[in-house]
């Protein structure tokens, strides 16, 4: 194979070796070199393009400043490629995209912006080994914690932060059924229950024995007592006192309902948070005898 040589024709060749020098020496040298990597074959086409796989690309570690002969990048090197050798854990393509200051945008960039705005459809899994953020802020995941955040809406994964509103379906549910642990998170079903449904505390929730007394206290610290006082006056003395105050006092005559004198009245006095008394008043009948009582307190 002729070699390219730059010295020829040399100087005094006669004329007549001169196309020599230049068709069998350098043209041949020169359409082997550019055969390599160009449509330029003999015979062929002769366009000079690039052939396919041909074109090569900035291949380094840091980012390219300069063109490769040392020039600066101009506005006509827009689109030029770079291959970051040491990024992980792929060698990440950049395009250039400015020149003042020189601007390298990493290709992955402008293609997942290129698949959401033609609302292209994933048959596989996408997967994304660092942050991924839409827009900026607008939908981001952290790829260290798996933080992910929704602008307006929602932080999920390790926390879920929602600043507009959110709307869960009907059948949503938390993960277990403990109880919530401050007082602005979530409250499961069974913890709503629980709370509902009271606790009996001491004696039988029920009146109806002689000088009985039931009681219930509920969770959030409310307490009934309820009882049978079987004499037309006198002091009731709770068989527990109430812890910190009594709300009311209710009462009912025993045989309000025998058919006695409907002029008869209760008079409850001295109410505190261990006893009440009462008085049965009767202007024309005898008394009753006795009455049912209900006190409220916490």
């Amino acid at each position: 194979m002729c070699a390219w040589d730059k010295g020829l024709p040399i100087a005094g060749r006669k004329a007549r070796y001169i196309d020599d020098d230049i068709r069998d020496i350098n043209n041949v040298a020169l359409e082997a070199a550019i055969d390599d990597e160009h449509d330029f074959t003999t015979g062929g086409t002769q366009t000079g393009q690039h052939t396919q796989g041909s074109a090569r690309c900035f291949f380094q570690d840091a980012a390219p400043s300069t063109r490769v002969d040392g020039t600066a990048f101009t506005s006509t090197d827009f689109g030029s490629l770079w291959i970051d050798s040491n990024s992980s854990p792929d060698n990440q393509f950049n395009v250039l995209t400015a020149i003042g200051p020189v601007t390298w945008t990493p290709v992955s960039t402008e293609i997942i912006a290129t698949l959401l705005a033609a609302a292209r459809v994933f048959a596989s899994t996408l997967g994304v080994t660092g942050d991924f953020a839409v827009n900026t802020d607008k939908f981001t995941v952290a790829a260290a914690t798996g933080n992910t955040a929704i602008a307006g809406l929602a932080t999920i994964g390790g926390t879920l932060g929602v600043t507009g509103v959110a709307t869960l379906g009907d059948t949503s549910k938390l993960a277990t059924s403990a109880a919530p642990a401050a007082d602005a998170q979530l409250a499961n079903k069974k913890y709503v229950d629980d709370q509902i449904d009271a606790t009996v505390g001491t004696g039988a929730f029920s009146p109806l024995a002689y000088a009985g007394e039931g009681s219930v206290t509920f969770p959030n610290g409310l307490i009934i007592k309820m009882g049978l006082a079987i004499a037309s006056s006198g002091t009731v003395t709770f068989a527990v006192a109430f812890p910190n105050g009594i709300i009311s006092v209710t009462n009912s005559q025993r045989n309000s309902q025998s058919g006695l004198a409907s002029d008869q009245e209760v008079r409850v006095y001295s109410v505190g948070i261990a006893s009440f008394s009462y008085r049965i008043i009767t202007p024309n009948t005898a008394p009753d005898t006795g009455i049912y009582w209900v006190a409220i307190g916490w």
